[in-house]
């Protein structure tokens, strides 16, 4: 009779003495890789039909060169053995060199660089998450793990919301139609926030949420979504089209709910400021009316000493005013009066310089020296002064005061 340990001890010592297994070199593509904080690697080699699970310790991983991702081809070198806890066999790998990268993972890089084009993934088109959601829904495959830590979460949290639960496949080539089918169901519900959820698994479980139809899904809808779909590790198309993503079912739960122990205490908080708002409103109303109140006769009793003061200036004004009056008036009359007499001595003083300046006048009239026998004589309207001026037997124009006279020169002789 064997016992578990004593056969999977025997298995094992079986494969580590065959050397066809010792040294061996497998092409494969990588899945589910993780690079735990011990330093080793943990992954899947898989091809079309068959996966094998490998593990590189520390000691190797330090010194390989290259840094294994999800869905590159890879040439793994190491030994075939069983670990005997779990019976399992698998890889223990001392090297890892590129062999190509995987058709999936090709498939993932074309459709996210396509989708990024099309602004699938703009920060703009992203939706804000309520803070205090009451309707909920939830995209997830029936009665899974991930739906239960939702329920679990959610119910710890934030129970005072209604969660609606919308089933899915999401695994296989019809989850994609039936995620687009439950996305659309979700979305008419009017809740507040919708999440996308699934539990870990390889990169070909999750392939669905890595297609397009579903993508564009995720982008027309008109609820906040947000998607939780496998591990921390695992990162898929629709999680660049959600408005927030979370790195598993439980986080997604986390992330669209408050905490409502954190909401009572803060609810707690504002009451019990509200109490003490509210008490020292009560102690005080009678000290703040009473404060008032004399505030109120300070200001009456400077009303009425401002009203003395305006009727005692309304009474200096109107006596200056009555003044001031008065000695505009005096001052008028009196420049009028003076303004008369300059006027008055003006005219008088205007008169006699014209008086005499007519005496003047007459005194250098021509006329008046014409008066005492003296002539003016002209030859051809030019007054002549000089015998030399005129000739013989030409008519010349003598004035006196009285009259003109045409005389003919007859004779000419110059004074000795």
């Amino acid at each position: 009779m064997w016992s578990v340990s004593a056969l999977n001890r025997y298995i094992k010592g079986k494969i580590d003495a065959d050397s066809l297994l010792q040294g061996i070199l497998i092409q494969g593509e990588i899945s589910n890789f993780t690079n735990h904080s011990s330093g080793h690697w943990y992954f899947t080699l898989k091809d079309e039909r068959s996966r094998v699970s490998c593990v590189m310790f520390a000691s190797y991983a330090m010194k390989n060169k290259l840094i294994p991702k999800n869905g590159m081809k890879v040439i793994v070198k190491g030994n075939l053995s069983v670990f005997e806890a779990s019976g399992q066999y698998q890889i223990y790998a001392s090297k890892i060199q590129e062999d190509g990268i995987g058709d999936l993972y090709l498939e993932f890089e074309r459709l996210k660089k396509q989708l990024s084009m099309d602004g699938l993934f703009d920060e703009n088109h992203k939706k804000a998450l309520p803070k205090y959601p009451m309707r909920i829904a939830v995209i997830s495959g029936a009665e899974t793990a991930a739906l239960q830590d939702i329920r679990t979460t959610i119910a710890r949290r934030w129970p005072l919301c209604t969660l609606y639960e919308c089933y899915s496949l999401v695994q296989g080539e019809q989850a994609k139609y039936d995620i687009v089918r439950a996305l659309k169901e979700a979305d008419a519900l009017n809740a507040d926030v919708i999440i996308l959820a699934r539990g870990g698994g390889s990169i070909e479980d999750l392939w669905p949420f890595n297609e397009e139809i579903v993508a564009r899904a995720v982008y027309d809808v008109q609820t906040p979504i947000v998607t939780g779909v496998g591990h921390e590790i695992d990162t898929t198309i629709v999680d660049f089209v959600a408005d927030r993503r979370a790195a598993t079912p439980t986080a997604a739960a986390e992330l669209v709910t408050p905490d409502i122990l954190q909401v009572k205490q803060t609810i707690l908080s504002y009451t019990q400021s509200l109490g003490r708002i509210q008490k020292r409103l009560l102690e005080t109303p009678m000290l703040q009316l009473d404060m008032m109140m004399q505030r109120l006769q300070r200001y009456l009793h400077q009303h009425d000493q401002k009203k003395q003061q305006l009727f005692s200036l309304q009474q200096q004004l109107q006596q200056s005013a009555n003044l001031l009056v008065l000695n505009q008036q005096y001052h008028l009359q009196q420049m009028k009066d003076q303004m008369q007499k300059d006027v008055f001595y003006i005219q008088e003083k205007s008169k006699q310089q014209m008086v005499k300046q007519l005496q003047l006048l007459e005194a250098y009239s021509p006329l008046k020296v014409l008066k005492r026998g003296y002539a003016i004589v002209s030859y051809n309207e030019k007054q002549i002064s000089s015998y030399e001026d005129v000739a013989i037997d030409e008519t010349i124009q003598v004035r006196f005061h009285d009259g003109i006279v045409d005389a003919c020169v007859t004779k000419k002789e110059k004074e000795a």
